[in-house]
């Protein structure tokens, strides 16, 4: 019971730019795909699980940008290099080049509130679980 309770005090002691490195992380390895890898998703946000998306955004790289807290809420800024959208084409694809992640806090817990939109999948998992291996959108 105390590694449980010890694990809890680690996740609530993470900051808002921390929650969203891990977001981003799993994200990028597909895990807003599949309701099967969901779950690893599901402790970093208050929202209910996502439904299903039409199109995913190719990212060859992202960057975590900007954090601002104001009492319990904070938003963090990250930049994402899109190179490509699957199965779909969107024109002014560099529009969502920057997504801002707000969150809040809740038992001393950071959790982002408000979903960011379509999943920013690494363009390499793209290529190898989906064959879509061109760019552009």
């Amino acid at each position: 019971m105390l590694t449980h309770f010890a694990s809890m005090q680690c996740f609530a002691a993470e900051t808002p730019k921390e929650v969203v490195a891990r977001f981003c992380k799993l994200d990028f390895a597909g895990h807003r795909l599949s309701s099967a890898s969901y779950p690893q998703i599901a402790p970093l946000v208050m929202y209910p699980e996502e439904s299903g998306w039409d199109t995913v955004l190719g990212v060859s790289k992202y960057e975590i940008r900007n954090q601002t807290i104001e009492g319990k809420a904070a938003k963090v800024t990250v930049y994402y290099e899109i190179d490509r959208a699957w199965p779909l084409e969107m024109e002014r694809i560099n529009e969502l080049s920057n997504a801002t992640f707000n969150l809040k806090q809740e038992n001393g817990t950071w959790k982002i509130s408000e979903c960011v939109g379509q999943p920013r999948v690494s363009s390499d998992y793209l290529c190898i679980k989906y064959k879509y291996c061109s760019t552009g959108s």
